[in-house]
């Protein structure tokens, strides 16, 4: 079957995910002087221009609290956006574009809002290749520059402006990525946590070299990313996630560690899940939430001592490992391997409402104040759930 990659809006709290293209696009409202109007000397109607500006806003807020009561109830409308012909494995979003990385080791870029495919990147294949030798595991975007890591320990970075990219190896298949200030940070199941100078990248001066990363065969061609620190954690780093230079990192041994990025070093850890931590998303510097390989998830206050007592708040209800997790300070989505996405209330503890039609094969989450998108639908479809303006059908929030 093909790939497709899907765009919802809110609807359904218990959906089962078709066929077919759509597109949402924003109300335009005009805004300025009318121009019959002439009040004043110069012909300018402050008071009409005040009327329309809080038109603008009141429509705004309006759409904001239908949004919110839509999340609640689990309301949106599905989209496809994207047909690949091989399996996602990984989605991020950010700016407006998607990149999806699959089963055969292909980044595609593309445009969230119309769905169109911008551009496809290939791994570099040999006849000698075995099956799923280049499958992505990892996978980061910041809107400008894309990396991908895959299951042979593979990294590629790739800027769609400046037409650069590099490439790095590690010995074990890499589990994590994140972009900082024209850094690289990989983690992967050999236990360390690496630091990239990808300077190049943004056509700047290398850190690690003032001529640059110069690659051998040209501008288009691979250049090799220089190591520049690294921090090795007591277990495998199944997952990382990053937010205003901390990282949090999700071990086999159930526990997080917690570290600066600039510079590279450790600032706590501690036991987070009785069975290994399989998905992580650093919500703010003080909030974390881990999702494990028992289907558990957890809210962690990060601002607190084990010594006063760290709060947490579990959410149960998975039936398999938690692959995906990601939040906001109202609600957290998970996604996990029994082929269910969840999305739970963090004030009032307990779920608001669940979303089937996946695989075992969900790999990603991502979450938007309006829209949720996922892949793992029939092993090869990205999902844009859209609650903006609510579908058909929903459920109730008890």
């Amino acid at each position: 079957m093909a790939g497709w990659v899907w765009v919802a809006a809110a609807s359904t709290g218990r959906a089962c995910l078709g066929c077919g293209k759509g597109a949402w696009a924003p109300r335009a409202v005009m805004m300025g002087p009318d121009p019959s109007s002439s009040s004043s000397g110069d012909g300018f109607d402050m008071e009409l221009l005040q009327q329309r500006m809080d038109a603008v806003r009141d429509s705004r807020v309006a759409d904001m609290m239908r949004t919110a009561a839509n999340w609640r109830a689990g309301r949106c409308t599905q989209h496809v956006l994207l047909e690949l012909d091989d399996r996602v494995r990984r989605v991020r979003a950010s700016n407006g574009k998607l990149v999806c990385g699959s089963f055969l080791g292909s980044v595609v870029l593309a445009e969230i809002d119309s769905g169109d495919e911008v551009r496809r990147w290939e791994p570099a294949r040999s006849e000698d290749d075995a099956e799923g030798q280049h499958e992505v595991t990892a996978l980061e975007f910041d809107g400008e520059v894309w990396a991908a890591g895959d299951v042979s320990g593979n990294i590629r970075v790739h800027s769609a402006s400046h037409e650069r990219c590099g490439q790095a190896k590690r010995a074990a298949p890499i589990s994590g990525l994140c972009l900082h200030e024209q850094l690289l940070f990989s983690t992967s199941l050999d236990r360390r946590l690496v630091c990239w100078d990808t300077a190049y990248m943004f056509g700047a001066p290398s850190a690690s070299n003032e001529q640059g990363l110069q690659p051998s065969g040209g501008v288009n061609s691979l250049a090799k990313l220089n190591e520049i620190g690294s921090l090795l954690a007591p277990t495998p780093i199944l997952c990382m996630s990053s937010c205003m230079g901390y990282a949090a990192l999700g071990l086999s041994s159930g526990e997080v560690l917690l570290c600066t990025l600039s510079p590279l070093r450790t600032l706590l850890r501690f036991s987070a899940s009785e069975s290994a931590v399989s998905s992580i998303h650093l919500v703010t510097t003080s909030q974390l939430v881990c999702g494990s390989s028992d289907g558990t998830v957890r809210i962690w206050r990060l601002d607190e001592t084990e010594e006063s007592g760290r709060r947490t708040t579990s959410f149960r209800g998975h039936k398999a490992a938690v692959v995906s997790v990601v939040g906001d300070t109202e609600k957290i989505v998970s996604g996990a391997r029994d082929g269910t996405i969840r999305v739970w209330d963090i004030a009032r503890g307990r779920l608001r409402f669940m979303l089937e039609g996946f695989t075992a094969y969900l790999g990603s989450v991502q979450l938007s104040p309006s829209w949720l998108i996922a892949d793992g639908t029939n092993n090869n479809v990205v999902v844009k759930l859209d609650f903006s303006d609510g579908g058909a059908h929903g459920i109730d929030e008890d």
